[in-house]
């Protein structure tokens, strides 16, 4: 029995170290996937003119074009409304690209699988890494667009660096798991992009979260992960203050979870994935 015990032991161990290495594998070769990751935002913006300047456009105009209607339509005051739009939609525009675009990772990289030797976290790490400098952008315009509407700046606005940490990491977690599931299950993209549809009404995005809560709904909020991606990043950068502790617990928890199924995943299927891809 002691053998036995002794040899389960040792197949764990092994098990944990194996599948341990394979998840961070990605982050000892930071400029492959830095590297990989620029050429995959030139590719959305080779032969044009602006190039990336064209987000932060993009960017501004919505900012500025929704804040205005949405602000006359919510009565409330425009100079908060505009960064507050600005900032949120940087923040869901990652959340849909990790789930989306996560899922499609390694189902569209049957060359690089197939070819090299390349481990899959350097290339969920790549797309992770271009949707963390559109999200930078994106909460960059809305912040300086709330400092040109007169909003005071302030020191406290550096306290939505924790929050982009986590965020950043539970994006990670999310392409990771999602990149898995896309290679097995190509419809699951389709189903993601429906889903996320249902959820952006439901996620205090266009309007305040307070309307929610004061009308009796504020299960929708309290019991919607994608709130606390939102809140600890906007918060700070628009008042300069931390979000409410329980976003960060959430968004904690979330990464856990999502980072232990990621992990999982590694160990079982990604020896697989040269097969499905």
């Amino acid at each position: 029995m002691s053998k036995l015990n002794a040899s389960l032991e040792m197949g764990f161990k092994l098990s944990f170290r194996t599948n341990t290495s394979k998840f961070m594998d990605g982050f000892a070769h930071t400029s492959l996937w830095i590297y990989l990751g620029n050429q995959y935002i030139e590719s959305r913006f080779r032969r044009s003119a602006l190039g990336p300047l064209w987000f932060v456009i993009n960017a501004l105009a919505f900012s500025v074009i929704a804040g205005m209607i949405w602000s006359a339509i919510f009565g409330t005051d425009v100079r908060e409304f505009i960064p507050m739009i600005g900032i949120g939609f940087a923040i869901w525009g990652f959340i849909m690209a990790c789930f989306i675009e996560g899922s499609g990772i390694l189902a569209t990289s049957g060359n690089f699988i197939k070819q090299m030797s390349i481990s899959h976290s350097t290339l969920i790490l790549r797309v992770v890494y271009a949707q963390i400098v559109y999200l930078v952008i994106g909460c960059a315009v809305g912040y300086i667009a709330s400092v040109v509407l007169g909003r005071p700046t302030s020191i406290g606005s550096l306290l939505f660096l924790p929050g982009f940490f986590l965020v950043a990491l539970a994006g990670f977690f999310t392409a990771t798991v999602m990149s898995y599931f896309g290679a097995r299950y190509r419809d699951l993209s389709h189903g993601l992009g429906a889903a996320l549809q249902v959820l952006f009404v439901a996620t205090p995005i266009i309007y305040p979260a307070e309307i929610l809560i004061k009308k009796g709904y504020g299960l929708a909020v309290y019991l919607n992960p994608f709130h606390a991606w939102i809140e600890v990043i906007r918060v700070p950068l628009m008042k300069g203050v931390l979000a409410d502790p329980v976003n960060y617990v959430s968004l904690v928890i979330y990464c856990v979870v999502a980072g232990l199924i990621a992990w999982l995943q590694i160990g079982r299927w990604s020896s697989k994935v040269v097969f499905w891809v």
